[in-house]
């Protein structure tokens, strides 16, 4: 198991001992990170049933500002401290041993980008963590939700949240949610504008990459395949939105 992309790329992490943690496969992970890969940078993410840490990792190796990082099992949390000291995180990850109820009240107030939820498959963990969510109100107003289950589970969506798209993969599926009132969103993040403004290909190219595919898929297709910078043509047209 090993960091894909980012500052720590190539780091090798550890597992838990034992078969009661079950991590997410490389194949799924990459999957999971290209469905999150515009949305990472500076992002605050939370991963509500943590393992062995490595999607928290891989997250704050690719620019999120923050990840915390919650798990019930002692072996786990050892194991999930030793993989964010070999990625050099520590000082933007924060990791608390509890169950993700006693979590997610101690972070009441606090708002996510990013949540990731991979409890045991079977049952109904999934949907009681999502309900919780909603309950405490941590998914920002643009923030996303990425649920890993077994296609045999039947994945809850809550009612103030809507399923964007779905991914199978073998016998592993990927739900990812939104926000009820982001869905078709045109408003264009707040952050987007210094970059916009800026000189920095670099930096205009990270905050376009926040804006949804939907939003302007031409202009998309071009920013993805134009890592130099955004066009003074594209920049007015985001700027006019």
């Amino acid at each position: 198991m090993r960091v894909i992309s980012g500052s720590a790329r190539g780091r090798m992490l550890d597992a838990v001992p034992g078969k009661n943690t079950r991590p997410t496969t490389d194949k799924v992970k990459e999957s999971v990170f290209n469905i999150l890969q515009f949305r990472l940078y500076d992002a605050a993410m939370l991963d509500l049933f943590a393992g062995t840490g490595q999607m928290g990792i891989e997250a704050l190796s690719r620019g999120a500002a923050r990840a915390v990082f919650v798990d019930q099992a002692p072996k786990a949390i050892g194991v999930i401290k030793k993989n964010i000291a070999a990625a050099r995180v520590e000082d933007r990850a924060e990791v608390l041993h509890m169950t993700y109820q006693q979590a997610l009240q101690r972070l009441a107030g606090q708002q996510f980008d990013v949540l990731f939820l991979d409890p045991p498959y079977g049952g109904e963990l999934l949907n009681s963590a999502l309900k919780a969510v909603e309950s405490f109100d941590i998914l920002s107003p643009d923030g996303i939700i990425i649920c890993e289950s077994s296609v045999e589970d039947s994945v809850k969506c809550p009612e103030s949240f809507a399923v964007q798209k779905t991914y199978q993969y073998g016998t592993i599926f990927l739900t990812a949610m939104c926000r009820k009132e982001s869905v078709g969103s045109m408003r264009r993040p707040m952050a987007l504008q210094p970059a916009l403004n800026s000189g920095s290909a670099s930096s205009q190219v990270m905050r376009a990459m926040e804006l949804s595919p939907s939003m302007f898929p031409a202009l998309w297709e071009r920013i993805l395949r134009s890592p130099q910078g955004i066009s003074p043509s594209d920049r007015a047209t985001i700027l006019q939105r």
